[in-house]
């Protein structure tokens, strides 16, 4: 019984190890600004918008499901 819990533990920390390694030697930071091709990528793989959006776009409103304001 203590042997299989002393092996699960240790499994446990070799997983903990791997996952600290996969990551990379340190960590990275945030608050950096994109690059150009983060920016080109993240555009591309933004939805079209539909005509309605559009519209209230040029109408200067926002759409009922978007919050100007925090939820929290």
């Amino acid at each position: 019984m203590h042997k299989a819990k002393k092996e699960s533990k240790e499994s446990a920390k070799a997983v903990n190890l791997d996952a600290q390694r996969a990551r990379g030697p340190c960590p990275i930071p945030d608050g950096l600004p994109k690059s150009r091709e983060e920016l080109e990528e993240e555009e591309k793989a933004r939805m079209p918008d539909s005509p309605y959006t559009k519209l209230l776009r040029a109408k200067g409103t926002h759409p009922v499901w978007y919050s100007t304001t925090l939820d929290y």
